[in-house]
């Protein structure tokens, strides 16, 4: 059978030459829904944000080009490398990484960052986090389906590669961008309001963690975190709290750069007297 009628297997996939211009429409077109979102999604999406207004979730979902560019095609080189990273760390992973990874699903986070800064001495709002957590889901949701990038079980599927699917609590939507990751970094960036520079690198790493348990499970492409903290920061800085962060680094930088001058004046009046 020729390469133009049937996939590549996964274990060839990434060392034959002719990959470089295999194209199938039909895994170029391929989804993750052909029917659009669920019920339960367009219910989330129609949702009034707690920390967002609508409008800003609105232009969130329609400037997201401009910061987040689409994900590679499904039947590229760059899409097929992706896939066989992901097969390369699920296989690799053990019994024990599945158990951690069930920790880092959506619902769980806030309870486990407020964890975090407790064991810190301080005591987070876990109903603000959860709400954060909502209003993120409520924009990636919209941007997913925007794009509908199919899931990596669907493409091994198609390459007839084995995935072991560790939950599927994580799966029930696009893969692009990673909503638990961009939720993970958004709490990481109102929780990094609280600390100081050496626990934010700690609720950076945590946030990694996310990242790494949706590979390993096979739930996400690189490229679906790759960008989540680019995008959790576009939402951080819609909210409340991203406004005051501006107000108070804009306050930072004025007394720095008064300082400066003053420094300079004093410095004139010292050599041209």
């Amino acid at each position: 059978m020729s390469m133009e009628n049937k996939p590549p297997k996964y274990f060839e996939m990434i060392y034959i030459d002719e990959l470089s211009s295999y194209s199938d429409p039909e895994l170029r077109a391929m989804g993750f829904s052909q029917d659009g979102p669920c019920d339960k999604h367009k219910q989330i999406m129609s949702e009034t944000p707690v920390h967002l207004n609508k409008s800003s979730v609105q232009r969130l979902v329609d400037e997201c080009d401009s910061y987040m560019p689409p994900p590679p095609e499904n039947d590229s080189l760059e899409t097929l490398a992706e896939l066989y990273k992901v097969y390369e760390r699920n296989s690799a992973s053990s019994l024990s990484d599945h158990d951690s990874m069930k920790k880092y699903h959506g619902l769980e986070m806030p309870q486990l960052f407020a964890d975090t800064l407790k064991g810190w001495g301080y005591d987070p709002s876990i109903q603000e986090l959860s709400d954060l957590l909502f209003d993120a889901e409520i924009v990636c949701l919209n941007i997913q389906y925007k794009y509908n990038r199919p899931r990596p079980y669907q493409l091994a599927e198609y390459y007839g590669m084995p995935l072991n699917i560790v939950t599927n609590k994580d799966m029930d939507s696009p893969s692009y961008p990673c909503l638990e990751h961009v939720q993970a970094a958004l709490l990481a960036l109102r929780c990094g309001q609280y600390v100081n520079f050496k626990r934010k690198k700690e609720l950076v790493k945590l946030t990694a963690q996310v990242a790494r348990a949706k590979l390993m499970g096979a739930c996400n492409f690189p490229s679906d975190t790759s960008l989540s903290l680019v995008l959790a920061t576009h939402i951080f800085g819609a909210t409340s709290f991203g406004e005051k962060a501006r107000v108070k680094e804009t306050y930072r930088q004025n007394r720095k750069l008064n300082r400066r001058k003053n420094k300079s004046r004093a410095y004139n009046r010292r050599t041209h007297k």
